[in-house]
């Protein structure tokens, strides 16, 4: 865990950087602290009701209290720990580089959405072993898949999620944008293709397949239809797939295009645009894993 680029393990590499933590500012930021023993963070840990241990009773090294809470607990509680753990992280580093803050229910409620999405994902997985045929299905080699997905909230941002793999299962790319508005949802799964043909064509990619689980965008693209509030998106579609050498868009269930669909989700719900170029986003690599399983 000293790997985390806290301020004090920032210290410790050579960084000339304050190593106090920018959210008590008074202790140095250890991992431990940054994660656990913060007097700011104890609300948040004090929601936790349920705790198998005393988890502040006293000054701990993370791993001694995950290995804690493994003997004393289940295995959904280690779940807990971890979700809440990266919730912390990623309201410290909002902090640090965008100078806003969560409340402690904020960021708890943050943490049970993400063990909630995980224990979906976890579903989906045993689901998928169930059915060894069916689900996410590589390329042929020298061709790249792009699965896409769009999502929608009312009255919010809209999102897209973008992943581009090779036939080992392997990201070259993945991306999750927020959109300059609210779109319908055939736009927004309309607006996802666009990104996913823009990001082929940037990195010089030839033969490609496009996977959505928008049937509506998949005919329309299919019988080359510019009509219905999509019209316009999928005609700037079409004239970007003529720069293709080969190019087939298909439709996959919402089951099989997770990966895309949490993509878009995470843009829908953090209003923040990220890219991974040649590496997994770190938050989804256990359902990439179960896609390559298919390979």
């Amino acid at each position: 865990m000293e790997g985390l680029p806290t301020k004090l393990n920032l210290g410790r590499r050579g960084v000339n950087i304050e190593t106090k933590c920018p959210l008590c500012e008074k202790e140095l930021e250890s991992t431990s602290h940054a994660l656990l023993y913060c007097t700011k963070l104890w609300d948040v840990w004090w929601s936790w009701t349920t705790c198998p241990i005393n988890l502040l009773a006293e000054n701990k090294e993370f791993v001694e209290v995950a290995l804690l809470i493994m003997y004393a607990g289940t295995p959904k509680d280690l779940e807990t720990l971890f979700a809440t753990a990266w919730s912390i992280w990623y309201n410290r580093n909002r902090v640090v580089h965008e100078s806003q803050c969560e409340t402690p229910a904020q960021v708890w409620g943050f943490a049970q959405r993400i063990q909630g999405d995980y224990n979906g994902a976890m579903t989906v997985c045993q689901l998928r072993k169930q059915s060894p045929e069916a689900g996410w299905a590589a390329p042929p080699p020298e061709v790249y898949k792009i699965n896409v997905d769009g999502a929608t909230r009312v009255g919010g941002l809209s999102g897209v999620g973008v992943v581009i793999r090779d036939c080992r299962g392997l990201v070259l790319v993945a991306k999750s944008k927020v959109m300059a508005g609210s779109y319908e949802a055939g736009v927004t799964e309309a607006l996802a293709v666009e990104e996913g043909v823009l990001l082929a064509r940037e990195r010089g990619l030839h033969q490609i397949i496009i996977e959505s689980n928008s049937l509506e965008v998949v005919q329309a693209i299919r019988t080359r239809s510019s009509h219905g509030e999509a019209g316009t998106v999928v005609q700037g579609i079409l004239v970007l797939l003529d720069s293709f050498c080969s190019w087939k868009v298909q439709h996959l269930k919402r089951d099989y295009n997770i990966v895309a669909h949490e993509l878009a989700q995470m843009a829908k719900g953090s209003a923040e645009s990220q890219t991974w170029e040649g590496v997994e986003p770190t938050m989804l690599q256990h359902l990439l894993l179960a896609d390559r399983a298919n390979c």
